[in-house]
């Protein structure tokens, strides 16, 4: 169980958000450079996973997404659903992700650690991970989606 839920956690990385049809940066009103969305989907990801909003971690999963052990889309939000449900707090700590960008492909190196507190402490133990994920991600449509996202 704790190595399925490390790599699910490692998987996606942290929290989806939902898809936007307007890039434009709220401080600057100039629009979002590629760069500056594809750290956007990665926050959104992270904001999911700690407000324990499971469809905020799947809005930017692209339907083809697989991860370093091929789980699809479906497999990994029964993992994620179960995560939710065996743990009451879960805190993901990053740094802004190594991003490598050609055209509509991009790839994001994260680092980050995950404390995640269980509901029942006696069935299921805490878990703290530190690590690094791989994030591919394609523009499709103007929006940059994850389809793949393999442990390092």
């Amino acid at each position: 169980m704790r190595r399925r839920t490390f790599a699910v956690l490692l998987l996606l990385g942290f929290g989806c958000g939902c898809a936007r049809t307007e890039w434009e940066n709220p401080l600057t009103l100039r629009p979002m450079t590629d760069a500056e969305q594809i750290a956007y989907v990665l926050s959104e990801v992270e904001r999911g996973f700690e407000t324990k909003r499971i469809y905020k971690v799947l809005a930017f999963l692209d339907p083809s997404f697989t991860d370093g052990e091929g789980h699809t889309v479906e497999q990994v939000r029964e993992q994620i659903s179960t995560l939710f449900k065996n743990y009451k707090r879960i805190t993901i700590t990053r740094v802004p992700p190594k991003l490598e960008i050609a055209g509509d492909q991009a790839k994001a190196v994260e680092t980050l650690g995950f404390v995640a507190e269980p509901v029942n402490p006696v069935e299921t133990p805490p878990l703290n991970f530190q690590g690094n994920l791989s994030v591919h991600l394609k523009k499709v449509k103007g929006e940059w989606v994850i389809v793949k996202a393999v442990r390092l």
